[in-house]
């Protein structure tokens, strides 16, 4: 059975996660970076950092430590860490191969993007080992945090009225869809 909480699909591969949350998984990897670097560039207190237009986050001296923005960025990041010493003591000769990734010291959007393009090409040989199932769910309820930070704090560009409800919808960049916030179409 697939070890995806709330999953339990039967397998045949010899994989422990089935077509679909393998699937998942590569969506999550591929646009949590996405998302991490549009929530980044509105970081307080960081070099660089713009204030949102028309933003809901708080600004000034107490919006430093407690931002809920900074909290997010700093628990997928480390979330994302653990899951690198997690795939590195199971699967030892990797080890070399993370420190390729983070040898040049980059900055911490880069970090994500690479680790998880690193998870993303090993995917297939995480789907053998007994976490797997709490890999994609952690990284998924990350994923879905930037996300729901993203349009809120950063909404992106308008892309025009939505064709089945007419609501308002916004692109996120680097996202090739938009997805209405009014009736969930895509």
């Amino acid at each position: 059975h697939c070890l995806s909480p709330d999953c339990g699909a039967e397998t045949t591969n010899g994989l422990a996660l089935c077509d679909l949350c393998q699937s998942k998984a590569r969506l999550v990897l591929a646009v949590l970076p996405v998302y991490f670097r549009n929530c980044s560039r509105w970081r307080p207190g960081r070099a660089g950092s713009r204030p949102v237009p028309a933003s809901r986050e708080p600004s000034g001296p107490s919006a430093g430590k407690g931002d809920r923005v900074e909290q997010a960025l700093d628990a997928a990041s480390n979330e994302l860490g653990k899951w690198a010493r997690a795939l590195v003591e199971d699967r030892p000769y990797l080890a070399s191969v993370l420190d390729d990734l983070t040898a040049d010291m980059p900055d911490e959007v880069q970090v994500v993007t690479r680790l998880s393009a690193f998870f993303e090409e090993h995917l297939t040989s995480i789907t053998t080992l007994d976490w797997c199932g709490e890999f994609v769910r952690t990284l998924s309820q990350h994923e879905v945090t930037l996300r729901l930070l993203t349009e809120s704090v950063a909404p992106g560009w308008y892309a025009g009225g939505c064709r089945s409800c007419g609501s308002g919808t916004y692109v996120v960049p680097g996202i090739t869809w938009v997805t209405c916030g009014g009736c969930g179409a895509t």
